[in-house]
């Protein structure tokens, strides 16, 4: 894995596309195909007929050099994948083409497609309400954290901490680590069908005295049958008495969410040797006041938050880079920071 981690800085995950491909070479799918798109692509393709293979998306599939932001051939060769099947890169904020004519006759008029970073979080990230490399975290379903980075990590650390190097806007890369974020709270709002809305789990978790801690990145989290079940057995295993109730079981996640960001920041403060005050939460997540609390307390950090909806507004600002009514991405953060309720904790 450190040999693949070096080539391309991408963390292991089951679902990477490096994986799929080769799930599709040796039941011979692979080799029916002509051409290969992401689902963004696809897309794209169905508005215009341009196939392209965005860099953003491309940068998550274990497949991309981390150093030189393209296709491994090196990797792609060793396991045998057509090379056909992997185009040109192409950039967010390029123009992909115009609407077919079928398209335009279905929807009654024609619109010029600009590519955009068309991996959510690589959107997200854009719209983060500040320039110079900021610590943030992408808070939704999942958490991600990390920074913006001119160039890659690829130490045995950055492997070891769960890091992973993904692409974002002007070739950049987002140094970041996935954390199992506010899927366990909708795990348990479903788990109670539907007893509690979010706003009521928050303030019953507030009201709890619990203080157990678990790893938020336990693989039993991922899809257990009972959540509540398999936090309980998490935290008993870390010797803390098991949890009484519902308020007790949401506060531990998000005390061990918590935990998990302020060990997170610690960490990339250690591979880069920059110092971070401030962590700035974007996403759905951002409306989380207590998590917002205990994010700030965990880490001994400064902790903004705004722009519920990260990813629409990343997407708004790359085409408006595009057609020049914003100069960059210096002047498109400036805007969104002057333009949504932007709260320091």
């Amino acid at each position: 894995m450190l040999k693949l981690f070096s080539i391309t800085g991408t963390a292991e995950n089951s679902f990477n596309t490096v994986f799929q491909l080769y799930c599709d070479k040796k039941t011979g799918k692979i080799e029916k195909a002509e051409s290969m798109l992401f689902i963004p692509d696809y897309l794209n393709f169905l508005l215009t007929g341009e196939k392209r293979q965005e860099y953003t998306f491309a940068s998550t599939t274990g497949m991309l050099d981390a150093k030189n932001r393209n296709w491994s051939a090196e990797l792609i060769q060793k396991l045998g994948y057509p090379e056909k099947l992997f185009s040109e890169l192409s950039q967010p904020g390029e123009k992909v083409g115009r609407f077919k004519d079928d398209v335009k006759a279905y929807i009654g008029f024609d619109a010029e497609v600009i590519l955009t970073a068309s991996h959510d979080t690589a959107s997200a990230v854009i719209a983060v309400p500040a320039n110079d490399s900021p610590l943030y975290i992408s808070s939704g379903t999942w958490s991600l954290f990390g920074i913006e980075a001119s160039e890659p990590e690829l130490t045995p650390e950055a492997l070891s901490t769960g890091f992973s190097n993904e692409g974002g806007i002007y070739r950049t890369i987002r140094l970041l680590r996935n954390i199992m974020g506010l899927w366990m709270i909708q795990s348990i709002k479903r788990e109670n069908k539907g007893k509690y809305n979010y706003q009521e789990l928050m303030l019953m978790a507030m009201e709890s005295n619990y203080d157990g801690i678990y790893d938020a990145d336990d693989q039993r989290l991922l899809a257990p049958k009972s959540m509540m079940a398999a936090i309980s057995e998490c935290l008993v295993e870390k010797g803390y008495p098991a949890p009484n109730g519902v308020a007790d079981t949401v506060r531990a996640a998000y005390r061990s969410l918590a935990a998990s960001y302020a060990k997170a920041a610690d960490n990339v403060e250690r591979m880069t040797g920059n110092k971070y005050d401030t962590i700035y939460i974007v996403g759905g997540g951002s409306k989380d006041e207590f998590l917002n609390k205990l994010t700030a307390e965990f880490s001994g950090r400064s902790v903004i938050t705004g722009v519920t909806e990260a990813t629409a507004i990343g997407n708004l600002a790359v085409q408006l880079i595009s057609d020049g009514q914003v100069a960059g991405l210096r002047e498109a953060r400036n805007l969104i920071a002057n333009s949504f309720d932007i709260k320091k904790i």
